[in-house]
């Protein structure tokens, strides 16, 4: 059963009819001194929580601290919850009453007031395995068990995204998977834990950075934990974890051996948000990638973030989902906001519990990531594509696989399917110096031995790898 999940925006619908302007962009705004005046009150705690960003396209940026002191705010306050002070976007996360929302919508220096809304993410579990790997570094129809190891990988750098940070905002990581080698470490944690309770955001590391499992089994992942151990969250905090993204790769860039960013966000929304949008055009706009899930609705991508940032609408890179034959998953959303499909049904990656399990997921959020790696193997092999996500974007659709994806879809989708464009030909007609990986089968589902080669995930020996049949169960 595909993901059932609803994504709850409890109480938006009365707070857009009580305030029928919610996006202050507003040509008759109250003067500065009006607005002093309806702030003159103390600030009224408590309230709704609330995401403002500041419109930096003023002729005189905004001051953060100045627009809390015309609410009688300051960044200490107890109902401020968070401030963005990045080189993308600025702003704060508070709770506030209408008091203080009223003056908000008549400050011509406030771009965004927005309700934080409900996050969720995109997968259901199942029993399986991965097919993935081959499908990216193939012309032929993949053929097969999915639910088997045995498929071979192909790629003509070995390199494999080294230098790349990925940043998987989602769940958590458990960073100690065999399959991460080290490469994984923790970023940010909208709270003290910085565990993943749930094992998505596991399972999109391994398929996008994993050895064996992995696209891009070179490349470096940062857990930037936004959701819960029910794989729901907030706008608020996920905006938290995106505004420490853009820090720590302002920091990161100038370190020696970095080679560029990207985020990973296998999750979505039940509508459009202007935050989460403002803060992938404002990461974009300073060379951080961006590959997003479609979204599992059997619906429209273009109608909720941040889904809606792909296609010609936004610089992110939408990925939508299909199983073995090549045709498009019954889940997955489809429409002109849809960048390129990857392999997303019988996915197996890394998993909580023990440091060697694997478990099998469907979802979009399974498909984004085979994108995510792909770019990562993408920037080490291409320097001129590294800080460039539009150029990125353009490279992603030109190797891409045409007429191959089967099913229906939305008007406006190309229905391209990623490729690495090592085997764009035909897979018997690789190069000599492409280096392949092969995988045996599961036997009985319970055990799998995985082979791994120095020149195909940087370390030599054998993995072992249990499915962690224990935790298969339903996602809502």
């Amino acid at each position: 059963m595909k993901l059932t999940s609803s994504i709850l925006v409890t109480g938006l619908a009365a707070v857009a009819a009580a305030k029928p302007l919610l996006h202050p962009h507003v040509s008759n705004s109250l003067s500065s001194r009006q607005v002093a005046r309806s702030t003159e009150e103390s600030h009224q705690t408590g309230g709704e929580e609330f995401v403002i960003i500041l419109d930096n396209d003023q002729p005189t940026p905004p001051v953060i601290h100045d627009v809390l002191a015309r609410l009688a705010l300051t960044s200490d306050h107890n109902d401020v919850k968070y401030v963005f002070n990045n080189t993308a976007f600025r702003g704060f996360v508070a709770n506030m009453e209408d008091h203080c929302l009223d003056a908000l919508l008549n400050m011509t220096d406030v771009s965004i007031v927005e309700k934080a809304m409900s996050v969720s993410t995109f997968a259901t579990q199942r029993g399986g395995a991965p097919w993935g790997l081959e499908r990216i570094s193939s012309a032929d129809t993949v053929t097969g068990n999915p639910t088997g190891l045995d498929f071979t990988y192909s790629f003509d750098n070995t390199e494999l995204g080294a230098g790349v940070d990925i940043y998987v905002i989602d769940t958590g990581v458990y960073t100690d998977h065999i399959a991460f080698g080290g490469r994984a470490r923790s970023g940010f944690s909208f709270e003290n834990d910085t565990s993943d309770g749930d094992g998505h955001g596991t399972h999109v590391a391994g398929t996008a950075a994993g050895n064996v499992l992995g696209v891009a089994s070179g490349a470096n992942i940062w857990a930037v934990k936004v959701l819960g151990a029910d794989g729901s969250g907030s706008t608020s905090d996920t905006l938290k974890g995106m505004d420490w993204v853009i820090q720590n790769h302002n920091k990161r860039k100038e370190e020696e051996g970095f080679v560029g960013s990207i985020m990973s966000m296998s999750w979505g929304l039940a509508r459009h948000n202007d935050g989460i949008d403002r803060a992938i055009r404002s990461a974009s706009e300073i060379g951080i990638h961006m590959a997003v899930a479609a979204g599992n609705e059997a619906g429209n991508s273009c109608t909720a973030s941040p889904g809606s940032s792909g296609g010609s609408q936004g610089p992110a890179i939408v990925v939508g989902s299909i199983d073995i034959t090549n045709t498009i998953s019954k889940f997955s959303n489809t429409g002109a906001c849809n960048d390129i499909y990857a392999p997303g049904e019988d996915i197996v990656s890394s998993w909580i519990g023990q440091n060697n399990y694997v478990n099998s997921l469907d979802g979009t959020s399974m498909a984004c990531p085979h994108v995510t790696g792909l770019m990562a193997y993408l920037m080490d092999a291409k320097p001129e594509l590294r800080t460039d996500p539009l150029a990125m974007k353009e490279y992603l659709k030109q190797t891409s696989l045409r007429d191959v994806v089967q099913g229906t879809a939305l008007d406006g989708d190309d229905k391209l399917l990623a490729n690495n464009g090592v085997t764009a030909q035909a897979k018997r007609d690789v190069p000599s110096n492409v280096q392949l990986v092969k995988k045996r089968s599961v036997e009985d589902t319970v055990v799998s031995q995985v082979e791994s080669k120095t020149e195909l995930e940087g370390r030599a020996g054998t993995i072992t790898l249990e499915l962690a049949q224990s935790n298969k169960r339903l996602r809502l």
